[in-house]
């Protein structure tokens, strides 16, 4: 009778979990739809460049110490939470030295919005990516419904401050980059204090394996975040504003499919903490996992989708169409790969997660640029097909030699 209790009580968590969160995502692509399709393509650019650039500057914030600590935390290991979000702050200010250097250029060169963008971003960036810490400790604790809930208020009053700011617009991208950076900022800074119970005494030697494998994920995470960015800082410098809000928009549903994916995986990281090897009960389930995946994409991809596109988007974006559909049946294709990547992440094992990480970003850092220069859009697209490709041959290879049961 216990067991039927808890089963039910999990699933309507998760159900509760999933729902908010297909909210949240339709309310972040109804903003981005009033945003694209009632500003300039050139406004429209100048925005994501600088929020593409805020992006690749969180190679400073530590990312590792984040996994560092879910896996502590979920181990029942306590007392590393004030630790780990002493470093990920403080090493966030060299982003924002880069940041103020980016505003003081544009200032010299006459790009006043682009400074007072930068200005504010990089005033804002300890708190933007430096102060993650209470959403580990809340999913490590099993608190999903707190998280969603916070998580909804969030996105209900960024999105909506997103569209009042375009209904207001000003000619520049000031206030979508300001709302975009200050509101989760503030969040951050109001959840970590909520986190009393793990404002526990620092014990540095209890925890140097945390810390040492914290900095090595931390800076193996450099080459996926600059992988993340460089199509986009590349379009902008290589052919202009208005082709990196195209590719934006023709990248959107996908990344919404992506990100989805990935947040899902997210909230089981710590079950992966727990185990010891990838058994082939999981390596099954997440085939099968890969399998359904696909079919809903693709048939989605070549049958509601263009119908969606074409109302959903004005008539510039139209014929973008097809390299939104070719990144979707990329992302069906591989989906398998968010998951055994998660798990990867979680074993502590830093030889595999170096190999997995590393060149698995190295190859659209490479190809990208090239790419594009030669192909322009397309050649961004090319570059995600390759690194995707690469990846799924890859990471089996690294499961079978690192995480199979000896």
């Amino acid at each position: 009778m216990k067991k039927k209790v808890s089963r039910k009580k999990f699933f309507i968590k998760v159900t509760k979990t999933v729902v908010s969160r297909i909210f949240q995502k339709i309310l972040n692509f109804v903003s981005f739809l009033y945003i694209v399709n009632n500003m300039p393509p050139d406004v429209v650019g100048n925005f994501q460049f600088v929020i593409s650039l805020v992006m690749t500057t969180s190679i400073f914030s530590l990312s590792g110490m984040n996994m560092s600590l879910m896996t502590t935390l979920s181990r029942k290991k306590n007392g590393f939470f004030l630790m780990a979000t002493n470093f990920t702050f403080r090493y966030s200010f060299l982003g924002s030295i880069i940041l103020l250097i980016i505003s003081i250029y544009s200032f010299i060169i006459g790009n006043n919005a682009m400074a007072i963008s930068f200005a504010f971003t990089s005033v804002l960036n300890p708190f933007f990516k430096g102060l993650l810490t209470w959403k580990v400790s809340q999913i490590s604790s099993g608190r999903h419904l707190e998280l969603t809930k916070v998580e909804l208020l969030n996105s209900i009053t960024l999105n909506l401050l997103l569209i009042f700011s375009v209904s207001q617009y000003i000619g520049s991208h000031i206030y979508l980059v300001l709302i975009s950076v200050l509101i989760p900022s503030v969040q951050n800074f109001i959840l970590f204090f909520r986190e009393k119970n793990l404002h526990t005494k620092k014990n540095k030697n209890k925890f140097k394996k945390e810390i040492k494998y914290g900095f090595q994920y931390s800076l193996q995470d450099i080459f996926p975040l600059i992988a993340k960015e460089i199509d986009k800082i590349t379009i902008y410098f290589f052919l202009s504003p208005a082709s990196l809000a195209f590719f934006h928009v023709l990248s959107k549903v996908p990344d919404f499919i992506k990100n989805f994916n990935q947040e899902v995986i997210y909230l089981i990281l710590p079950k992966f903490a727990k185990q010891h090897f990838f058994s082939n009960r999981l390596n099954k389930i997440t085939n099968l996992y890969n399998l359904f995946n696909s079919f809903f994409i693709v048939l989605f991809a070549f049958s509601i989708y263009p119908y969606i596109y074409k109302i959903f988007f004005i008539s510039q974006y139209q014929e973008f169409l097809f390299m939104s559909q070719v990144l979707m049946c990329s992302i069906a294709l591989t989906s398998d790969v968010f998951v055994k990547g998660a798990f990867i992440s979680t074993q502590l094992n830093i030889i595999s997660y170096r190999k997995y990480t590393i060149y698995n970003a190295l190859i659209k850092i490479m190809l990208s640029p090239i790419l594009i220069y030669y192909f322009d859009i397309w050649g961004a697209i090319f570059a995600i097909l390759f690194q995707r490709l690469f990846t799924k041959i890859y990471i089996n290879y690294l499961l079978k030699i690192y995480h199979k049961k000896k």
